[in-house]
């Protein structure tokens, strides 16, 4: 992504930041739940440009690192150690929240935070091995329907191996 659209697309959680919160809080950071360089990181670095070339915030904002479980430590973390935090942001993903719902990140489920906006977006593919039984989306869909347990599912940089 680049800074050009990084910070158009930045603009619909600007706008939900502001009014989410009446006042800047004293200490911002963004949280990513990986080491530096990846996706999250990137989203953290758009955000904290945004909120500070906005005057939303008065200083620069923190980026911390917790890597561990493709997120999982840090969702844990925020989730029992920083709830109510007005300055704490984690930068997530769609599948991070598809983790979060299947239970694979410990006890937090999704309502353990506050879920403001997002600035980007990823697209996904349903694929299936070129020997797969499934040879279209209904078919695949029924057998899921059937017995979900069989299916590994993921999302991001947590993909399934093999489907079908």
């Amino acid at each position: 992504m680049t800074r050009i659209a990084g910070g158009f697309a930045t603009a619909s959680f600007l706008a939900l930041f502001a009014f989410s919160a009446s006042a800047a809080p004293a200490q911002t950071e963004c949280m990513v739940g990986a080491r530096p360089g990846g996706g999250f990181d990137i989203t953290c670095q758009l955000v904290a440009e945004a909120l500070l070339a906005a005057k939303l915030i008065d200083k620069p904002m923190t980026i911390t690192y917790m890597p561990g479980e493709l997120g999982g430590t840090l969702y844990d973390f925020v989730s029992l150690n920083r709830r109510g935090d007005p300055g704490a942001v984690v930068a997530s993903s769609s599948g991070s929240l598809l983790l979060i719902t299947q239970k694979k990140f410990g006890k937090g489920d999704e309502h353990a935070v506050r879920w403001l906006g997002a600035i980007g977006g990823d697209y996904g593919a349903v694929a299936v091995r070129i020997d797969s039984p499934y040879r279209n989306l209904k078919e695949l869909l029924a057998a899921f329907a059937s017995d979900p347990r069989k299916f590994p599912l993921g999302g991001g940089a947590w993909s399934a191996a093999r489907i079908g």
